[in-house]
């Protein structure tokens, strides 16, 4: 898949798709976008250098989420956290830490709460 190709949908967007949830990684507190579609496979997509500007609602990074989940795999944008110039040691542990995260399902169960709660019905009362 080409730059060119993901570009040319023209589906560029500021906010997360509906299928996306938001989450935290829990051990570098980096915030990300999945969009859990029970597949087989999954895409972790990083964004462009921060001190120029990329994070995850970069044009690229939200045409390259949308393009996979038509095809109906699971994605995962992130933010990094921490520093923004250095040999990129940290931002490998963070990718790695994101990919545990999906492997070891941590998303499912975070977007089953998210979408149960998410519902539009109000909450109903607990018994006492």
């Amino acid at each position: 898949i080409t730059s060119h190709h993901i570009t040319s949908h023209r589906v560029y967007q500021k906010m997360p798709s509906k299928l996306e949830r938001p989450h935290t990684l829990p051990k570098s507190g980096a915030p990300c976008l999945v969009a859990n579609l029970n597949s087989k496979v999954a895409v972790i997509v990083t964004h462009p250098w921060g001190p120029l500007g990329g994070n995850m609602q970069n044009n690229v990074v939200s045409a390259t989420v949308l393009y996979f989940q038509q095809l109906g795999v699971t994605t995962l944008r992130m933010n990094f956290v921490g520093s923004q110039v250095s040999r990129g040691h940290y931002q490998v542990s963070q990718v790695e830490e994101a990919a545990n995260y999906l492997v070891n399902g941590c998303h499912q169960s975070q977007s089953q709460s998210k979408t149960s709660n998410n519902n539009n019905h109000p909450p109903q009362p607990q018994p006492q």
